[in-house]
């Protein structure tokens, strides 16, 4: 990831938010950590991740947001000793990853840049076809 990539923190936890949000600071990614969707009714900003705390209905909450919205962004969600059945549960709500919290730098960015570019190239194939 390039530096000042925006992360969208989505976390009800704000002891987790926060502490996740000063670890990404401090590597130089540029931070809006919020408690849920609601911050961004009006607009999604154009670019960055979302990384969302699974709390059961989050990463839904955000990607239905997303539709209506009409605007995409990369979910990577993120949960305490997650369980298959709750990371499967994520991915078919729309994850597009998921990490266990608590993760290294080293994990997040590897994952994040991951996420970054299959979700670029699946935009770039849903270009073409609405084009054509």
């Amino acid at each position: 990831m390039t530096e000042k990539d925006r992360i969208l923190v989505f976390d009800r936890d704000e002891v987790r938010r926060a502490s996740i949000s000063r670890m990404l600071i401090g590597h130089k990614y540029h931070v809006e950590p919020s408690h849920d969707i609601t911050d961004y009714r009006l607009a999604i900003p154009p670019s960055g991740i979302m990384l969302v705390h699974d709390d059961g209905f989050s990463v839904r909450e955000v990607v239905a947001h997303q539709r209506e919205q009409r605007s995409w962004l990369p979910v990577l969600a993120y949960d305490l000793e997650p369980v298959l059945t709750k990371v499967v549960r994520a991915m078919l709500d729309g994850a597009g990853d998921y990490l266990a919290w608590p993760f290294s730098m080293e994990t997040f960015a590897t994952h994040a840049e991951t996420l970054k570019q299959r979700f670029a190239q699946r935009h770039e194939v849903r270009e073409r076809e609405r084009r054509a």
